[in-house]
């Protein structure tokens, strides 16, 4: 339980004057320990290995994009040609970013909803339709009667597709074992590194202790947490000081009594500024007036010589 605030001027001037500086030497530690732990380097964050879903998904897009690509390079006329480069213009990268974040978990929604579960979400959507337009395409190649020799060809093209899904899983996976034990290796190196650094935080942790300690015993219940701030109290003393303020009470009142005139000065301040702001427009805008209407009057004067 701390002690209430002394009633004698002078005593309540000491007061303030040994919370002031309390709270100087405990914002030039902590100032001191955020220092100290900005230099120590943080751990790197290991990545997951592809699950078996991520593999199905993968090669169910290869599977169906590889057939399709072939089969539209096999089709002569020109409406599948361009419809393909539109669809590799737009619709591949929209997919490969879809993938990717789905896979790498990156970015997030509002209400904590993460990237990639409102991804995955879509993926299967996008899966289905790229089904539906491989039957469609498929459909209308095999309609034709010089096709059917292209058959093995693109049966051949899904398990081109396959194998490529498969090569780029393990690819990525692999991938991402190196980087995980690069980032170990970091990490062991950043963790000795950053022991030393982790120490003197401690040490001035220590030093803090002391001071919040007295903080809390002599000014936690007598001094409103609101007016906390070393620069709040310097003034406080200095109204109590200079025989403004008697009390704690009436400084705080007086403190108040001159911040709202502050702010009253800084808005009238501001008007001002505004209102010279709109005086400048006017007057360029009559400048600009005026010269347009002597340009008028000479257009018109010279039109009647």
């Amino acid at each position: 339980m701390s002690q209430p605030a002394p009633t004698e001027r002078e005593e309540l001037q000491k007061w303030l004057e040994q919370l002031r500086d309390l709270l100087v030497n405990l914002r030039g530690l902590y100032l001191s320990q955020k220092q100290v732990l900005a230099s120590a380097k943080p751990q790197k964050a290991l990545r997951h290995l592809l699950t078996l879903r991520t593999l199905t998904v993968l090669l169910a897009f290869c599977v169906f994009l590889t057939p399709a690509a072939i089969t539209v390079v096999r089709m002569p006329t020109v409406l599948p040609v361009l419809t393909f480069i539109l669809v590799f213009i737009f619709a591949i990268p929209f997919l490969a970013i879809t993938f990717i974040s789905w896979v790498f978990k990156i970015g997030t929604y509002k209400k904590g909803v993460s990237l990639a579960q409102a991804h995955s979400r879509r993926i299967w959507v996008l899966l289905i339709a790229l089904i539906g337009a491989n039957l469609i395409l498929y459909t209308l190649f095999f309609l034709k009667a010089d096709s059917l020799p292209f058959a093995p060809i693109i049966l051949l093209s899904f398990g081109y597709g396959a194998a490529a899904g498969l090569i780029m899983w393990l690819s990525c996976n692999l991938a991402i074992l190196a980087y995980n034990a690069l980032a170990k290796r970091v990490n062991l190196h950043r963790a000795k590194r950053n022991v030393p650094i982790e120490e003197k935080a401690l040490t001035i942790a220590k030093q803090m202790n002391p001071y919040a300690q007295k903080l809390v015993d002599y000014y936690g219940d007598s001094f409103p947490q609101t007016y906390l701030d070393e620069m709040v109290v310097d003034r406080l003393a200095y109204l109590v000081s200079s025989f403004r303020a008697n009390t704690l009470t009436d400084a705080l009142n007086l403190y108040e009594e001159e911040q709202h005139r502050l702010r009253l000065e800084q808005n009238q301040h501001f008007m001002m500024l505004q209102q010279q702001q709109i005086q400048r427009n006017q007057s360029i805008n009559a400048a600009i007036n005026t010269g347009l209407h002597l340009y008028n009057i000479a257009q018109v004067s010279m039109l009647r010589r």
